[in-house]
């Protein structure tokens, strides 16, 4: 799944020979699991970060995996990411980015759905439609895997991509994360006020309110 979001990420980025690579590297991996067994079952669970941009009309969300615990991040422009909505105009001025959140997924494979598809996604040569494809593929691979975890838990992993971010040198992103960690652990603390008041919580709110200062001036 995490050569498929970098293969979709290289399209829409115009680097068609690398996506190309990663498609066929998530081919030969499916045909290998294709060989253990009928279906496949990943004993880990997936993280899977999505940031979403668009304008007031229209909006798409790009997925990026997080393999090891580390995010597979390039420097990303806003631009960039809005490239996925073909229906706007290159010149618009009006994209933002609008929303970034992290998913978890537990994930069960037909390998041998899997590698026919992609071996006929391969088979297609404009870029445009090898992306739409894979993108097609990689949301049925992960339609009805979504799991719930702990507040806490999703708080953490957000502070993670705060310095992922941030070592990539985008900083906007980086504030997102930081905000989206904040929403999580007050929602949190909301169904329990008695746990405002315990050290960790209170730490924890001191940890995010620091990095929140230090990217207002990009001090990491």
């Amino acid at each position: 799944m995490a050569n498929l979001m970098l293969c979709i990420l290289a399209y829409y980025s115009g680097v068609v020979d690398i996506g190309k690579k990663h498609l066929e590297y998530a081919h030969s991996i499916a045909a290998k699991l294709e060989k253990l067994g009928q279906t496949y079952r990943c004993s880990n669970i997936i993280k899977v970060v999505g940031i979403t941009s668009g304008t007031d009309d229209e909006s798409a969300t790009l997925m990026l995996p997080i393999v090891g615990d580390h995010l597979v991040v390039p420097g990303i422009s806003v631009q960039q990411l809005a490239k996925r909505l073909k229906s706007i105009p290159d010149d618009t001025g009006t994209i933002s980015l609008q929303q970034l959140n992290i998913e978890y997924y537990r994930l069960r494979l037909r390998p041998a759905r899997v590698r026919r598809s992609l071996a006929g996604i391969l088979e297609l040569e404009a870029a445009d439609n090898l992306a739409m494809q894979t993108e097609e593929l990689l949301t049925t691979c992960l339609a009805g895997r979504r799991i719930n975890v702990e507040a806490i838990d999703l708080a953490y992993a957000l502070l993670g991509l705060v310095y992922d971010f941030s070592a990539a040198g985008n900083f906007i992103l980086a504030e997102m994360a930081v905000n989206q960690a904040n929403r999580v652990i007050d929602e949190w603390a909301d169904g329990d006020k008695e746990r405002c008041e315990m050290q960790p919580f209170t730490n924890f709110k001191a940890q995010v309110e620091l990095l929140a200062r230090e990217l207002k001036t990009q001090a990491f």
